[in-house]
């Protein structure tokens, strides 16, 4: 099953938390966005309860999009070259 995680986090501590962990588990396409593929049921029940103690209900959101893995042709197709360059993190002293 491929699912497509996008997030809305308003606390960065909050979010670098969300991050981290969806890092661990699939491949961020977008600033704030992962294509997640699990194999079992559990797993993505796993990360969603995960997720769900991290966030603030009333001011964050996470959004699943399931996409079908039994469709004929792409699951996914992408326009444009754009890849995606990492934050490198740095210190101020």
């Amino acid at each position: 099953m491929l699912v497509i995680v996008v997030y809305d986090i308003a606390d960065d501590d909050r979010r670098q938390s969300v991050f981290s962990t969806l890092q661990g588990v699939g491949t961020r396409v977008q600033l704030s966005t992962f294509e997640c593929r699990f194999e079992r049921t559990d797993e993505e029940n796993i990360l969603r309860e995960t997720l769900r103690g991290m966030i603030d209900s009333e001011e964050d959101q996470i959004r699943f999009y399931y996409i079908e893995t039994g469709a004929d042709g792409p699951l996914v197709t992408t326009m444009g070259e754009r890849t995606l360059e990492e934050w490198k993190g740095y210190y101020i002293l």
